[in-house]
């Protein structure tokens, strides 16, 4: 008997496949998945966003997983909750508190007491194997929430286009490797995903089927996960969407060890090298990183570049920095050989001095954390300063957001700090944005949006497809007459500068905003700065394009990374490689797309030096000084 016939036989009977119903044994569900970095649970038969659990936010109980499982925290997360509760001292007893947003209508809901049994982890693991393929299973078998592997069918070129030449370097080797046969299903059913789930296939001329045939060329004698890894990065990179590519715990896994000894933090177009805690320069005299091993900074950044999604400048540089500390990888790719040191070339600040000390190459990727301050509050000198590191959705979050903002009703004015926030939920735009309407403001759009729709699903669905975004069509029952109207108006006269193929997307839907959600005595008329940076992100992007542009409203720091696309996750049947791909076409109120873009600052003010580790932050003196009478 397979696998999963034992555990649906165990189940069905009663009895569990496992010794005794201890912490790994049960789970609150029966089903999970994964939406932008985000849980989604099946409860009573209705599909949720998980907000926290045992008072938990997700976004905790995310970190502590990262943290201590590190590649596999997915895993721990999706098997082991109740173990991870355990760890972080929410002791559950046979039930567990749940908070959760219901994916059709957008309501919170609390669910005070969830049963843990044996019954919803065995129907978890037995989707779970028929999704990886596990067991007996063959690798075309379908959960309740995926759809059989299909795969594109068609003749293909025998010799790659030289433009594609770049996607089929190979050499790193890590990971099984695969048969020629399997590694070309896998790439038929990427084909397949990217022609008919992809919102942004068409948004560029990247040329897919001469991508794919190329990557074909180049699997005939097999080749490693990890090296099929990196190709299809490549290839999805092609298309400028900063939410699509390869998950990247695998992308990670697909690299050779060893990385830089110290942070590499780019600020005033200078990377300078920090020590490993971040909170000074590795050498104060020489903090520019100018090299390494002898060779100018660009071509390892020009090496690291096409594994970056190519959207924006602010996203792509970004990226490219970020991937300095791949240097083994980056070595392969320069054709230089490993080795267990690297030679950092360091210049100071005026580019009168250098020097090139070596060191040991690093077994892990230092992780620097801005020295931005941490807490909200009012400031002696009368201003209010309200810190978002993360745009998060849970009620305790949101409701110390709304108190906070009590707080600063007589404050002289207020400075919004997301800077680092790389997006969310877009909870706290729709609960800050009616703080700064007047009373008399009529409803506005902020975002509109198309969904990409899969085989089958009708365009013109009432409720729409985007209700986790809160992008909703005119015929969803969620409008009041006053948005429907605004809503019809803006439609009669929005331009999107991209026109999407109307046979593969849905109608439009839009994210509104209303004024009459805030008492009026709420209202904060003061004038307002927002403090951003190129690692704003996601739904970080639609919170920028909101406020851009609003009287008494000035955004200081530097473009945002542009995105908007609503990624979904598929895993290739025979690697089991995770390729993620946007599901919506994102577009700014004034038709603009988020993705490649990003959200130009109405003040410019990049980081200083001194900033980067703590020493000043002129960004936050910038808004001080312009807030002030």
């Amino acid at each position: 008997m397979c696998l999963i016939a034992l555990i649906l036989a165990c189940t069905t009977t009663g009895a569990s496949v496992f010794p005794a119903p201890e912490e790994n044994d049960v789970s609150a569900f029966s089903s999970i998945r994964w939406a932008d970095e985000r849980p989604e649970v099946r409860i009573e038969g209705a599909w949720y966003q998980l907000l926290s659990i045992q008072g938990a936010t997700t976004d905790e109980l995310i970190r502590h997983c990262r943290r201590v499982y590190a590649d596999r925290w997915r895993k721990r997360f999706d098997e082991d909750l109740v173990r991870v509760l355990r760890e972080m001292q929410r002791l559950p007893g046979n039930t567990v508190a749940v908070e959760a947003r219901r994916l059709d209508s957008g309501e919170i809901v609390q669910f005070p007491a969830i049963p843990l049994t044996a019954e919803n982890r065995a129907a978890l693991m037995a989707l779970k194997y028929q999704r990886d393929g596990g067991g007996s299973v063959a690798p075309t078998a379908m959960s309740e929430d995926a759809a059989p592997v299909r795969r594109v069918v068609r003749a293909h070129a025998t010799s790659p286009e030289p433009r594609h030449l770049e996607l089929m370097k190979r050499g790193i080797g890590a990971g099984r490797t695969l048969t020629a046969s399997e590694a070309r299903d896998d790439l038929d059913q990427l084909e397949w995903l990217l022609k008919n789930r992809f919102a942004y296939l068409t948004l560029r001329n990247v040329g897919v089927e001469a991508a794919i045939d190329a990557l074909r060329c180049g699997v005939e004698d097999g080749v490693t996960t990890g090296d099929l890894t990196l190709q299809i990065q490549r290839l999805v990179a092609l298309f400028g969407d900063g939410h699509s590519g390869v998950s990247g715990s695998q992308l990670r896994a697909a690299i050779p060890a060893g990385a830089l000894p110290c942070n590499v933090v780019d600020t005033g177009g200078k990377v300078f090298a920090l020590a490993a805690d971040g909170r000074s320069f590795l050498d104060p005299e020489h903090p520019v990183l100018r090299g390494l091993d002898g060779d100018r900074l660009e071509s390892w950044l020009n090496a690291a570049r096409p594994t970056v999604p190519h959207g924006s400048d602010a996203l792509v540089r970004r990226g490219c920095v970020e991937r300095l500390t791949w240097i083994q990888y980056l070595r392969a790719e320069l054709g230089r050989p490993g080795s267990g040191s690297v030679t950092l070339n360091l210049e100071s600040l005026d580019g009168s001095r250098t020097r090139s000390p070596a060191f040991p190459v690093a077994s892990e990727p230092a992780r620097y954390v801005p020295p931005h301050p941490k807490v909200s509050g009012l400031r002696e000198d009368g201003l209010g300063y309200l810190r978002i590191e993360m745009m998060r959705g849970d009620l305790e979050f949101l409701d110390a957001l709304r108190a906070m903002m009590s707080r600063f009703r007589g404050a002289r004015g207020l400075i919004i700090d997301v800077r680092g926030n790389g997006g969310g939920t877009r909870d706290v735009l729709r609960l800050l944005y009616p703080f700064f309407c007047k009373p008399d403001e009529p409803p506005v759009v902020l975002n509109a949006a198309r969904y990409r729709l899969g085989p089958g699903e009708p365009p013109d669905a009432k409720e729409g497809y985007l209700s986790d975004r809160f992008l909703f069509p005119p015929t969803a029952s969620v409008w009041t007459p006053r948005e429907r109207a605004a809503i019809d108006a803006f439609l009669r006269s929005f331009k999107p500068e991209w026109t999407v193929p109307a046979d593969a997307f849905s109608g439009w839907h839009v994210f509104v905003a209303c004024a009459e959600e805030i008492e009026p005595s709420d209202r904060f008329d003061r004038p307002v700065a927002i403090l951003m940076d190129s690692n704003c992100f996601s739904a970080t992007d639609v919170f920028l394009s909101a406020f851009k542009g609003r009287p008494g409203v000035t955004l200081i720091g530097t473009p945002s990374g542009g995105g908007s696309g609503r990624k979904r996750g598929y895993t290739l049947a025979h690697s089991g490689i995770e390729v993620r791909l946007s599901s919506m076409a994102s577009f700014r109120a004034d038709g603009r797309l988020y993705d490649g873009r990003g959200i130009e600052p109405d003040i410019l003010a990049p980081a200083t030096p001194d900033d980067l580790i703590g020493r000043t932050d002129r960004v936050l003196d910038l808004a001080v000084a312009r807030l002030r009478p």
